[in-house]
């Protein structure tokens, strides 16, 4: 993902190209009202012919912008969670968390 270097970037809006792990291609528009596709292809503004029903949505987030269009996004952050959340399991000092067993002491 990186800052068009075509299309305007002002103090309410900004696009940005993005490829996703599918290798698809997108434009998205970030204002204050979220993401947003705006094109299939990068520096490109073709909201008319957008058809995949994204052109009215707007997304709060971009995991949540990759989550809705990107399947493969979805399946590497779980596995990165997981691995992320084994590790922490398996640190020695996990049953510790607290300080000396006592939780909620100071």
């Amino acid at each position: 993902m990186f800052m068009s270097k075509v299309l305007p970037c002002g103090s309410y809006e900004a696009y940005l190209n993005l490829t996703t792990i599918e290798q698809k291609t997108y434009c998205v528009e970030v204002t204050s009202n979220g993401y947003r596709i705006v094109s299939f292809e990068y520096d490109t503004i073709d909201s008319d012919k957008i058809d995949d029903g994204f052109i009215d949505l707007s997304f709060e987030s971009p995991e949540a912008l990759l989550t809705e269009i990107s399947p493969s996004y979805v399946v590497a952050f779980g596995e990165s969670l997981c691995a992320k959340l084994s590790e922490i399991q398996r640190r020695p000092d996990n049953d510790n968390y607290y300080g000396n067993n006592e939780r909620g002491s100071s």
